[in-house]
């Protein structure tokens, strides 16, 4: 057999690095504005190709094979394969030996993010956690999906705080603070950049420190349905745990005006507790350089909604807008929480007109959004907003000449055509009418973020997402 030595292999490992990274690579697709979990960052497949090439490019190869992981806890109704007298689970793979013997003693020193699944069974896997913890120790991105049930003991947070220093990446999902998990990352200083807490609890004081501590770091911060755990808890034991489950509280505002006040690194924010004019303005002083927002609004005072909407075009760096009018949703169900977009089209024209050249995404979800014809045309004409899409818009064919905001918003809300049909009478119709859908439609086209109430949506620059649909 003859062998051909590829001239490629002669390069520097440091070259051939470089090259294997951006080969590999995953580029930001579609998604990524939406996602809170951004990994892996490589494609496995494109890596496996590499790897089995020669032993060269194996070992070069294996940091990126190993740097992001993904374990799943079995259902309970899982069996193993009758063939298999031993199965590994995680804890023993990681702990496997690299063959890198010069750099790390196991696998799992290579892993720089992970990602647990640990909902499919109300089992708390605590002993796995332990070990896992002391395995990964240069982790910086943790995941973990727990199953909604209240505990009786730990969630295990505490073993990754104590063991990996560099952690500064936390997604949690149904995580409570009944027996203080999150304290252990303020008791460990955690350097957290990016935190995203999904249907958690937290201690009161414990989440005013974790946000003190990290304020000079974080730029992620995604909060959904968070609550605030009661402060004291008797030993452990399943009353405690789900009286406790029974007694969370929705975050004060003057909780959140405490931890949006100073927040100068922060560019990317989700927040789905409802906002009023207060928390807006201070969070737009008190971090400037957002450039992804989530947000919902709640103020139904025109002039007092205006100033909220008027302090978002002084972001300059924004890029990703998502803004929602509704109450809280905690305790409400979504489709009742949503309320109307209480600015007059004249308002609501001047704001668009006002947005940060940088914006390039657009969304916006209200019960009624008020527009007029010429708004209308400029949503759907080409601009920097490349992607739009409007939730139950209503058209106001004769814009209110009303002096103050709340006259011509009760004024307009008389007058507004709902239907298809009577948009058919406006001049422009056939530049409008590709772009102006009803909530089904939406939906048959796969994209996210729509309320299957719907009306009448505008969407603009979702052909990519919808063309592999």
């Amino acid at each position: 057999m003859t062998h051909v030595h590829c001239l490629l292999l002669d390069l520097p490992d440091e070259i051939l690095d470089a090259i294997i990274f951006a080969m590999t690579w995953v580029p930001k697709g579609r998604y990524d504005a939406l996602l809170s979990w951004p990994y892996p960052e490589h494609h496995t497949t494109d890596l496996h190709a590499l790897a089995v090439t020669c032993r060269k490019l194996y070992l070069l190869c294996l940091p990126y094979l190993w740097r992001d992981k993904e374990f799943i806890l079995p259902e309970e109704t899982t069996q193993p394969p009758l063939s298999s007298h031993h199965r590994l689970i995680a804890t023993d793979v990681l702990g496997q030996p690299s063959a890198l013997a010069m750099f790390p003693p196991s696998l799992g020193a290579h892993v720089r993010s992970l990602s647990r699944d640990l909902s499919t069974s109300p089992h708390y896997d605590l002993s796995n956690s332990a070990l896992m913890a002391g395995l990964v120790t240069n982790l910086r991105a943790l995941r973990m999906d727990f199953h909604p049930k209240p505990r009786i003991e730990q969630y295990g947070l505490a073993y990754f705080a104590q063991h990996c220093p560099l952690l500064s990446e936390l997604y949690l999902e149904n995580c409570r603070d009944t027996f203080d998990d999150f304290q252990s990352l303020v008791l460990h200083r955690s350097p957290l950049t990016s935190l995203a807490l999904i249907s958690c609890s937290v201690k009161l004081l414990t989440l005013a420190s974790l946000f003190d501590q990290c304020r000079p770091t974080l730029t992620h911060l995604h909060l959904q349905g968070v609550c605030l755990e009661p402060s004291m808890t008797s030993p452990n034991n399943i009353t405690t745990s789900y009286l406790a489950s029974r007694a969370v509280v929705t975050i004060p505002h003057a909780l959140y005006t405490r931890m949006l006040v100073h927040l100068p690194a922060l560019t990317s924010l989700a927040l789905y507790d409802s906002m009023f004019m207060e928390l807006v303005c201070t969070l737009v002083a008190g971090a400037p350089n957002l450039e992804r927002l989530t947000l919902s609004l709640h103020d139904q005072q025109p002039d007092r909604l205006w100033l909220s909407m008027d302090a978002l075009t002084r972001l300059p760096r924004l890029t990703f807008l998502s803004l929602a009018f509704r109450y809280n949703t905690s305790t409400i169900p979504a489709e009742i929480a949503l309320l109307p977009c209480a600015l007059p089209s004249g308002c609501i024209d001047r704001w668009l007109r006002h947005l940060p050249p940088s914006l390039s995404f657009l969304h916006i979800s209200a019960f009624r959004l008020l527009l007029q014809p010429d708004t209308v045309l400029s949503l759907v004409k080409p601009s920097s907003i490349t992607r739009v899409l409007l939730h139950h818009v209503s058209l106001v064919p004769v814009p209110s000449l009303a002096p103050d905001e709340t006259t011509a918003f009760e004024q307009e809300r008389h007058m507004i055509m709902t239907t298809k049909a009577a948009w058919r009478s406006l001049p422009n119709w056939p530049a409008i009418e590709p772009f102006l859908l009803t909530g089904e439609q939406v939906l048959r086209l796969g994209l996210p973020l729509v309320n299957r109430l719907d009306e009448l949506c505008i969407t603009r620059g979702f052909d990519d997402w919808t063309s592999t649909m």
